[in-house]
């Protein structure tokens, strides 16, 4: 960085670890580079530091916190964590190459969490059940179709007092969690009050849900177990009489459907969530959730802005396989797709990271001029569909598809049919979360692609907050007029032309040594560099890991 550019330039460099906490711009050695994305918020950022100018390896360290502030008004620009320095040779002397990750805590964890679960398969029978019993998942014994699991006794079987067929859910107290909700209907093939069908939550043994076996069945009855540090729900079919015998007809049997466990959540300050359980989640609650335990040591739960977005009730969500907090947020934008997250500055209170799950406005916060900004939008694939077909995996693990359509009135005047396939995986989901997500994916190629980069080198105006702002201030996730550009229809622009064009914001690349950020609109721009990519990779979607 030559004089003349730092001088110019009005961002300041701190760093803050073990050692030492100091502001460190006049060791840099050329410009620094900000990033950052309207999916993540901070990214990534780097800078040099030549040593012959007093910077110590010692003191540029791992982990060490770095700030990038606004020298005129004191504001946080970026902040992250120092990955592993690099150290090179320049003409004055010795250098560290620094990388700084944005976000990167959000990787710091993982282990099994679960948050709605529905899979069936999940419940396994338990040491103490009577042998001889069986329990399996299928289709339910009382005709109705339904995804069910069934415990039963086999025909001309005695029983004892207490003669049991019983299953446990274990995947919560793997996951070292609490069970907060569940809830079941089931059907009998027998109507007999010594049959007793109930739920019980340990520890404590405690029977939670209780009725007589009818063949008139009961429909769902949610309870809420939060009160107490419950981890193993178990469900029985409990023979309650003195001894006896099943009969020589196949009626001894209870088909649970729609069984839902839920674990219990925190909320976003660390205490528990105690009200609200039902058959689905929110993100809000999820992502309370995460910032409450397992993120709460490097964010600021208390004062996180979380808005609700669409509300959707999300009825499948559990990684009994592990996942990172990065991970989930990433599941939960295919459910709100009108959301995104955002990790921003540290409260200077605690040292701890701001967490943002913003729902995307369409309202105009920053006004770019395509022949002064250097505007640019080359051509945009093809990339309309009007049919989606997403598969799953049902509740009792059978594989199974849901089609939506959509009507693109440019593709019905040529009678064109275009179709994509996603593939939920083999994790468990539903048909309402394959609708959404054929939903979500149907609405991402509604519209031709509208995108491009622009570079700005100038001051703009905040006109959320009236405010002159540099370049490296701009913030992704924000809508942007181009005036001086035509658009083509899409979700932003459909209004008729009218020299600008709405793009919103999805990242910014700041370069101090140009004082410029090259900002991408909606996409990336289609170049035959990207074309060839694509043409690289695989014809058969990639597996996503859905829950």
């Amino acid at each position: 960085m030559t004089a003349l550019t730092a001088s110019t330039v009005p961002l300041a460099v701190r760093i803050r670890n073990d050692r030492t906490d100091q502001m460190i711009t006049g060791w840099l050695h050329g410009g620094t580079r900000l990033q950052t994305s309207e999916q993540g918020g901070f990214l990534s950022a780097s800078f040099v530091v030549d040593q012959k100018l007093g910077a110590r390896s010692d003191i540029i360290k791992p982990y060490s916190r770095v700030y990038f502030y606004d020298k005129h008004s004191g504001d946080t620009v970026w902040e992250g964590d120092i990955a592993h320095p690099g150290r090179s040779m320049g003409d004055g002397g010795s250098l560290l190459e620094v990388t700084v990750e944005g976000g990167s805590q959000l990787e710091d964890w993982s282990g099994q969490r679960i948050f709605i679960d529905r899979d069936m398969q999940a419940w396994k029978l338990t040491s103490t059940t009577t042998i001889g019993t069986s329990a399996d998942v299928a289709e339910s014994r009382g005709g109705s179709g339904a995804d069910a699991l069934t415990l039963a006794f086999p025909n001309s079987f005695h029983v004892e007092t207490n003669s049991r067929a019983e299953v446990r859910y274990d995947r919560i107290v793997e996951a070292g969690q609490y069970v907060g909700y569940i809830n079941y209907g089931w059907d009998c093939g027998v109507t007999n009050g010594s049959w007793i069908i109930r739920c019980i939550a340990t520890p404590p043994s405690t029977v939670v849900r209780t009725q007589t076996a009818t063949t008139s069945g009961s429909g769902g009855s949610g309870v809420n177990l939060t009160g107490t540090d419950y981890q193993i729900p178990f469900l029985q079919m409990l023979w309650n009489s003195n001894p006896s015998s099943t009969g020589v007809t196949d009626v001894v049997w209870t088909s649970f459907t729609d069984v839902i466990v839920r674990a219990r959540l925190h909320l976003a300050d660390g205490s528990w969530k105690t009200t609200g359980y039902g058959d689905t989640v929110s993100a809000v609650d999820v992502i309370s959730d995460l910032l409450g335990d397992v993120l709460a040591s490097t964010f600021d739960g208390p004062n996180a802005s979380l808005d609700a977005g669409d509300s959707i009730g999300i009825s499948q969500l559990a990684y009994p396989e592990g996942v990172t907090p990065k991970k989930v947020l990433e599941d939960l934008m295919v459910f709100e797709p009108t959301c995104t997250y955002l990790v921003g500055p540290s409260n200077p209170v605690n040292n701890k990271y701001s967490l943002t799950w913003l729902s995307r406005t369409n309202t105009v916060r920053y006004e770019f001029i395509a022949w002064t900004d250097e505007y640019s939008a080359s051509a945009q694939p093809v990339d309309q569909y009007n049919v989606a077909v997403t598969r799953y995996k049902s509740a009792i693990g059978v594989s199974k598809s849901v089609v939506s359509t959509q009507s693109i009135p440019e593709m019905v005047a040529m009678g064109r049919t275009r179709r994509i396939f996603q593939d939920l995986a083999d994790d468990i989901s539903n048909a309402t979360n394959a609708t959404q997500a054929n939903a979500v994916i149907l609405a991402d190629h509604r519209f031709p692609q509208n995108g491009g980069r622009i570079t700005l080198r100038r001051t703009v105006v905040d006109l959320w907050t009236g405010r002159r702002i540099q370049p490296y201030a701009i913030q992704p996730g924000y809508v942007a007029r181009i005036v001086g550009v035509n658009p083509s229809v899409d979700a932003l622009n459909n209004s008729p032309r009218n020299g600008s064009s709405l793009c919103r914001i999805v990242s910014v690349d700041y370069d101090a040594d140009t004082h410029s950020a090259d900002i991408g609109l909606d996409s990336e721009p289609w170049s035959m560099f990207k074309a060839i990519a694509k043409a690289k990779k695989p014809t058969v979607p990639a597996r996503r890991q859905w829950l």
